[in-house]
């Protein structure tokens, strides 16, 4: 089944700029195919677990980039005369990976190589994606992906209903585990969602890296997003970047209380000039369900 084809989204015009047809050509587009299939519920969970391993297989293009990311960096440094310093960037890929569960196995593969496509497309070639995962530590299909790291916690046994709570602690954890400093720009993305190659995000995210910026997002909920320029007292956490210091003074929500909420306030305490608020993020989100749909 060709690319795009297999991935449900409403908006059918806007396939093209997720999934555009040069992805399909270049090496693991096949795997990718058959990882996009299984999002669609139509391939079993051994497809799904080859698929992710076929894409595994640019890992060691992936450290390499690594180590080009830290000489591109520095040589950034140099043509700046050596008084600025590109911030770090880090991208902390939230994910709930079962046992079995192939449908999110697939979603999980999609959404890691469509992040590197969307990175590769905007120029970004220094963020250290890593993917956080909190039912404990064991084999998944995460550990094939080509991410920077894989961290695992034991927050979904915490004792509470509250997904935004373990999610931020995941969050955290993964701050702790890289040794993120206060200025470090930090990303936050459900592994589920698709960015687009042409993500408004991103490219504010790479003014953010470079220092203009401490807060990326779209305010609003994802019924109800806010246009360019506006804040408000939400703001989708699906997709957002802040400096770390930020990320670090979000409070614990209460049992009952939203995150976007407290994502929200502390991203509110940053000068506004410091704040970009977006009109549009140009990611697919499935939030709750497994049908993607285009309006962030």
């Amino acid at each position: 089944m060709a690319l795009n084809t297999a991935i449900k989204i409403v908006d059918n015009k806007l396939r093209k700029k997720l999934l555009p047809p040069p992805l399909s050509s270049r090496r693991g587009g096949a795997a990718l195919g058959a990882a996009v299939t299984a999002v669609t519920g139509t391939l079993r969970t051994e497809v799904a677990t080859d698929a992710a391993s076929d894409i595994g297989c640019v890992g060691a293009r992936a450290q390499a980039a690594t180590r080009r990311a830290v000489r591109a960096t520095v040589a950034r440094s140099l043509s700046k005369g050596g008084s600025e310093m590109t911030r770090r960037l880090i991208i902390v890929a939230t994910a709930c990976q079962h046992d079995g569960d192939g449908r999110r196995a697939a979603q999980y593969t999609l959404g890691v190589q469509c992040l590197r496509n969307a990175l590769y497309e905007a120029g970004i070639d220094d963020a250290e994606i890593v993917l956080v995962d909190g039912n404990g530590d064991r084999p998944t299909v995460l550990n094939t992906l080509a991410v920077s790291r894989v961290v695992y916690t034991n927050n979904n046994a915490m004792p509470t209903a509250n997904r935004g709570k373990k999610e931020l602690a995941d969050v955290l954890a993964v701050l702790d585990a890289v040794g993120a400093q206060p200025d470090d720009f930090v990303v936050k993305l459900t592994a589920r969602y698709i960015v687009a190659v042409d993500s408004p995000f991103l490219e504010e995210v790479k003014k953010a890296r470079d220092g203009a910026y401490d807060v990326v997002a779209r305010f609003g909920s994802y019924m109800h997003p806010l246009g360019d320029g506006d804040t408000s007292g939400d703001v989708i956490t699906g997709l957002i970047g802040a400096t770390a210091a930020v990320v670090r003074a979000i409070r614990e929500p209460a049992e009952t209380q939203c995150v976007e909420w407290l994502w929200a306030s502390a991203a509110l305490t940053v000068p506004r000039d410091r704040i970009r608020a977006l009109g549009q993020l140009g990611a697919a989100i499935c939030p709750q369900s497994d049908t993607y749909f285009f309006n962030v």
